[in-house]
């Protein structure tokens, strides 16, 4: 059994991560045979056979997805059965939620949404419904990683299902519903400070009583297992995440059950991974040489030069040496160079955010899965700066990360100078001028960046946010889809060709296929063309937004309508300052 140090806020402990549907029939975990014939550990060189299995299988109803995409696009001088059917290989789209809280994942949620087919309203006007049908891959971190787990767990219900139908009473973020409550945390705060962190987590909401938190844990510890607040936190998390049901609310579920949904069995929905990142047992440095490791419903692994090492997420604790139990699928691998690592008898794992790249890309982007296009959904920081995939393009040239292609972005100041945040950016537009950043014949893919921005609501919610009401998760989730329709298409009426510009581009460039006019005046108006702005000290950048850009002036927030608006006060310059996450991190370490 895996025995993980998961700092705070990882997803994976919304579920007991050991074999698949713990045996037991609780959250304690529960001994199996062991399979024969059957390697569990792996080196990190390529993807695993069954991820190429599966890919394959899905690539069948992408491609039937994006016709119906393209078609569907008005784009013009354009065939896309033919395109699809004369393309070198099947275009491989990803999805990218960002960290950020509840900030993230109700954002996320929305953006989710506005890509996703089922989704009521989304095809009217020139939506972009079907790229989430149109989607290989789908990874999340932090908020992110919470919502594409609390959908993958289910195996992919729509976010009107679970928001409006909503039979299972999930996302109830309220009052009544929230983690922690002021007085909880008033009265608990003392002892936390002077290290009796347990006692600070009792105050969660379902901790006490039968089928509670503590109950769920005294389980797992009377099984022979280490507990942690990562234990607590996961299992309130997923009180508010997952359906009660008849099991507790999937107490005994592990992520790689995800592999026996009827859904991902039928590569109904692209493949889900969250991921994390290493922490080294006697150091609190968070940095961008740190590995970055996936949880897929295959493997849980790293492609990075430390670990370079995957392991069968669906036997996660089995270590085969000897047959002594190591709480490291990693400890003594052959594949891995980081002898802190091997030579751990412990995994400890951390805030895949904690590095500030929040957007989980550095995995998602590796010339093993050769992406053609990755959607960037950040929602980190109260509004962000571009810093997340800012760090995704500097980590690429570390020793440590040796496989992730990423295209050219510019500096922080330039994102908010060149209002690459306030509207969509395009980056990697042209395969020929990335011919330095490619690895083993694979380029970047074009990167389709979007950040949370206002629209109808103020969603620069805190990180530390613990509740929202009905109406403000509405509102957030609404918001998030006025983000990636571009305020329901009142802004560009050509949105949705545009995004289809981007998706077929990299395919275009393997057949030498000449852009469109149409496609052209796109890129035109969404490439970042290279520019940069560069000023020494400290840069103060105007903090509000207009639809399209960043002013100093007052503003107002916009109804979906054209022509409708809602007069509000000034965003204060403070909504960008604010308590550091880190420092929250390291009451925990």
């Amino acid at each position: 059994m895996m025995n993980v140090l998961l700092i705070h806020l990882l997803l994976l402990a919304l579920i007991n991560v050991t074999q698949a549907w713990s045996p037991t029939g609780s959250y304690a975990p529960g001994k199996v045979q062991c399979p024969s014939n059957h390697d569990l550990l792996r080196e990190g060189d390529s993807i695993s056979s069954e991820e190429k299995d599966w890919v394959k299988a899905r690539h069948e109803k992408t491609d039937k997805a994006l016709i119906e995409y393209l078609d569907s696009s008005n784009l013009t001088d354009f065939d896309a059965k033919k395109f699809i059917r004369n393309a070198t290989r099947s275009p491989n789209i990803a999805l990218a939620f960002s960290g950020g809280g509840y900030r993230a994942m109700l954002s996320g949620a929305g953006q989710f949404a506005a890509l996703d087919n089922r989704t009521v309203g989304v095809d009217e006007t020139n939506g972009l419904g079907g790229i989430f049908q149109s989607s290989t891959y789908l990874a999340g971190l932090l908020g992110g990683g919470w919502l594409v787990g609390s959908l993958a767990m289910q195996d992919f219900p729509s976010v009107d299902e679970i928001v409006l139908e909503n039979p299972n009473d999930l996302w109830n973020l309220t009052e009544t519903k929230q983690i922690l409550t002021k007085v909880s945390v008033i009265r608990n705060l003392v002892p936390a400070l002077w290290g009796n962190i347990q006692n600070f987590f009792k105050a969660v909401n379902g901790y006490n009583g039968k089928n509670g938190i503590g109950q769920e844990l005294q389980e797992k510890e009377d099984a022979g297992f280490n507990t942690t607040i990562t234990d607590i936190w996961g299992r309130a998390l997923a009180r508010q995440l997952l359906p009660k049901g008849k099991d507790n609310y999937m107490n005994a579920s592990t992520w790689s059950d995800i592999r026996n949904n009827t859904g991902f069995k039928n590569h109904n929905y692209p493949f889900p991974m969250v991921t994390a990142l290493v922490r080294f047992s006697k150091s609190k440095a968070y940095n961008s040489s740190l590995p970055v490791v996936e949880f897929n419903p295959f493997e849980i692994g790293s492609f990075d030069y430390s670990l370079n090492s995957f392991f069968d997420t669906q036997y996660l604790g089995t270590e085969v040496n000897n047959a002594v139990f190591k709480p490291n699928p990693f400890y003594k691998s052959r594949y891995a160079k980081n002898k802190e690592i091997v030579n751990n008898s412990t995994l400890y794992l951390i805030d895949g955010g904690l590095a500030d790249e929040s957007l989980p890309l550095s995995n998602l982007m590796t010339k093993e899965r050769k992406l053609d296009a990755v959607f960037a959904l950040d929602n980190s920081e109260n509004w962000p700066n571009g810093k997340s995939i800012i760090k995704t393009y500097e980590r690429q040239f570390l020793d440590e990360d040796d496989k992730t292609v990423c295209p050219y972005v510019p500096g922080e100041s330039s994102f908010q100078h060149f209002n690459l945040t306030a509207k969509p950016t395009f980056f990697g537009c042209d395969a020929k001028n990335m011919t330095d950043l490619a690895k083993d014949g694979v380029v970047p893919p074009i990167v389709i960046y979007l950040a949370n921005r206002p629209f109808e609501f103020w969603s620069n919610t805190s990180l530390l946010g613990l509740k929202y009401s009905d109406p403000q998760k509405k509102a957030m989730i609404r918001n998030g889809i006025d983000v990636t329709s571009r305020l329901n298409h009142t802004l560009d009426s050509e949105w949705q060709a545009c995004v289809g510009c981007a998706l077929i581009r990299r395919e275009q460039e393997r057949q030498g296929i000449k852009q469109s006019e149409q496609c052209e005046r796109c890129f035109a108006d969404y490439c970042w063309d290279g520019s940069t702005f560069e000023v020494e000290g400290d840069y103060f950048p105007n903090v509000n937004f207009t639809k399209t850009g960043l002013t100093n002036d007052s503003m107002h927030l916009w109804d979906t309508k054209p022509g409708t608006s809602t007069n509000v006060s000034s965003i204060s310059v403070l909504s960008y300052l604010g308590f550091k996450k880190r420092q929250l991190f390291d009451l925990f370490i």
